[in-house]
């Protein structure tokens, strides 16, 4: 059963008693601290970035 979003923070959500984040079409989760979501989230954004860059070059 889905619960309303009761706090967001950027991509980052608390539901169903844990953190969740979406990236790249797929939703990650559930955490149990909003940091360890947050840190994943930002992982997985710079390791997108640096594989954008090295097919550009």
């Amino acid at each position: 059963m889905r619960q309303n979003h009761t706090l967001q923070h950027s991509l980052v959500w608390f539901e169903n008693g844990g953190w969740w984040f979406k990236i790249l079409g797929e939703c990650f989760g559930p955490y149990k601290e909003m940091l360890e979501a947050r840190y994943n989230l930002l992982i997985i954004q710079g390791l997108s970035f640096q594989l954008r860059q090295a097919i550009s070059h």
